[in-house]
């Protein structure tokens, strides 16, 4: 039999001898708020290559491709009513590889915008240093051997130093840049894959990648979590 506690027995001897029940509801997924997204935007943008980012000063900066033409758009603050049909154009790139958008650097404001050029094999970058409100370059990270696929990196902002990886076939490549010296060497990743359909890293301690893609011999589909160090 189950015991009441202190509290309860001290009720049941009291004046009022009615209980009653209280209930707390949070909306928690554990100990962490639960997010409830809601849509702000449906454009008539047609589905292709795009990426996102948060700017230091909460600014959302975005960039997308559409027929091999690189576009881009900073809204300054994201809302219900605020404008998100603006782009302007960076120019032609490769209308099959990836792009990702970059946050981070000493500077607090810095993003980098990693693309492949039109001729599907050099890996380059747009830079600001103004979050987003204006773009620089482009300016050349590597030239790889076989069209480019996924690209993404990541800043380390104790030192500003940067690393970008990229897919050419099912072949995973990265270029890290320091202060001082500037991007080093296109260096393959040792491991190996059938193919590879997506790429993600954040600095963590260090480098944290994840890549997804099939699987040598069997095709399955897998995720392969790595740390470059």
């Amino acid at each position: 039999m189950k015991q009441l506690s202190e509290a309860l027995l001290e009720a049941q001897r009291g004046a009022s001898a009615v209980p009653y029940v209280r209930a707390v509801f949070g909306d928690y997924a554990g100990d962490r708020p639960r997010l409830r997204p809601r849509t702000l935007y449906v454009g008539g943008e047609p589905h292709a290559q795009h990426a996102v980012c948060v700017a230091a000063d909460g600014a959302l900066v975005r960039a997308r491709v559409q027929s091999g033409t690189l576009y881009v758009q900073r809204v300054a603050s994201p809302g219900p009513g605020s404008n998100f049909s603006s782009w302007t154009s960076l120019g032609a790139v490769s209308a099959s590889a990836g792009i990702a958008l970059v946050t981070g650097g000493g500077s607090g404001g810095e993003i980098m915008l990693v693309h492949v050029a039109a001729d599907n094999v050099s890996v380059r970058y747009f830079w600001s240093f103004d979050g987003g409100a204006s773009w620089n370059g482009p300016a050349g990270i590597a030239t790889g051997a076989s069209a480019v696929g996924a690209v993404c990196g990541a800043f380390r902002d104790a030192d500003n130093e940067r690393v970008v990886f990229w897919a050419e076939g099912a072949t995973v490549y990265r270029a890290r840049w320091v202060v001082g010296v500037g991007w080093g060497a296109r260096t393959a990743w040792t491991n190996s894959a059938a193919s590879i359909t997506g790429l993600a890293v954040t600095f963590f301690l260090d480098w944290q990648v994840i890549v997804t893609g099939t699987q040598v011999g069997t095709g399955d589909a897998y995720v392969w979590a790595c740390i470059y160090g």
